[in-house]
């Protein structure tokens, strides 16, 4: 099989070379054949003209993107590094790009990734990038909905995180399982394991774990029975505990604020996060948030006005899914349950199709948005 063979589809799927994401794309393609070929050699074979072609590529994409400074990065690890050749090099830079392309949404970019390197790390028989690697894709083939996959990568991951002692990775993993227990339809099953594992994480003082295990178990309130007033006090501890990067928790913070009726709150905090977060993701679940938000404070031009602009935009499959199934839910609450059906239907149809390309073809139950 070519390596790489998703990123040229993606290509291929993008009729315009001189568009963003086409420059996104193919220099994130040639920076990872630029790292394949020095872990393929022995000695340092790469030339200056390598190096310069991946720059030149990366040159392309704007000043103060997240993905130029780790494609820069990756670059200069491997321009720089001694010898011999070294996994350990790379897997920073590797592993940040795979979270960015996730951020993208670009599950099945970041998915061949993932994949190449979780297939190195075998060959290499390193248990702990194994790891890493399985409960990254597990992650992503949940957010893609393929959930049978998630689940194979959600137990080969916690099966070698116990093998090699990573008790961290072992509990993010445990819950990463115990949510997608509950989205495969065992909820009772999914609310004991978080049970569990909120309080062994309490009974530890380890306050970053608890965060961890509240977010996941307020996201499974948020996605099966749709409660706002259990999940946000859950969000609201956890991000009280969070001393990382807390704008997924944020986000969700908003989107249960919606559920309970906290309309304006939520429009603030969604208005701040679609301006200034850094992942596409995160702007793109705030603003479908307020349009449903418009919805619910019964703004039948403001969210009409939301959706004209917003339908041009969604080329993109995962974020149309998202778009289409709030709006479905804020033409249910304006009493347009005609509408609302058809959109329904043409989420659920997108959802069937996979999540994981990246073009449309024409995301959860409810809304509001919060990122599962």
């Amino acid at each position: 099989m070519l390596p790489h063979a998703s990123y040229y589809d993606a290509l291929a799927s993008l009729p315009n070379p001189r568009s963003q994401e086409w420059q996104h794309i193919a220099a994130g393609l040639v920076v990872l054949r630029l790292v394949d070929d020095w872990l393929d050699t022995s000695k340092h074979s790469l030339t200056a003209y390598d190096y310069n072609a991946a720059r030149a590529l990366i040159a392309t994409i704007p000043k103060g993107s997240p993905l130029k400074e780790i494609l820069d990065n990756l670059v200069m690890a491997v321009e720089h590094a001694g010898s011999p050749h070294s996994i350990a090099t790379v897997v920073t830079g590797i592993f940040a790009y795979a979270d960015q392309l996730d951020h993208d949404a670009q599950f099945s970019l970041s998915e061949d990734v993932l994949e190449n390197f979780r297939q190195r790390a075998i060959g290499l028989q390193d248990s702990a990038l194994i790891t890493k690697a399985c409960l990254k894709l597990a992650l992503n083939y949940r957010l893609a909905r393929k959930l049978r996959l998630a689940e194979k990568f959600y137990d080969e991951g916690i099966f070698y995180a116990k093998q090699v002692g990573d008790s961290v990775g072992a509990f993010k993993g445990e819950c990463g399982r115990a949510k997608l227990t509950g989205m495969l339809g065992n909820v009772d099953a999914a609310h004991i394991a978080f049970e569990t594992l909120v309080h062994n994480a309490k009974k530890n003082g380890d306050t970053n774990l608890v965060s961890s295990a509240l977010h996941d178990w307020g996201h499974l309130y948020m996605s099966t029975v749709d409660d706002g007033k259990i999940a946000l006090p859950m969000f609201e501890e956890a991000l009280s505990m969070c001393d990382g990067d807390a704008v997924y928790l944020a986000a969700d913070v908003a989107a249960a604020r919606l559920g309970v009726g906290d309309i304006r709150r939520s429009q603030e905090t969604n208005v701040c996060l679609a301006v200034t977060a850094k992942h596409r993701r995160i702007r793109w679940q705030a603003v479908v948030n307020l349009m449903y938000g418009e919805a619910c404070l019964g703004n039948v031009e403001q969210f009409h006005w939301y959706v004209s602009v917003l339908d041009p935009l969604t080329t993109h499959r995962y974020f149309r899914y998202l778009y289409k199934t709030v709006a479905a839910e804020g033409f249910r609450i304006l009493g347009d349950t005609s509408k609302a059906a058809t959109w329904h239907t043409e989420a659920r149809h997108l959802e069937a199709g996979g999540l994981m390309n990246n073009r449309q073809d024409e995301r959860k139950e409810h809304a509001p948005s919060t990122d599962a």
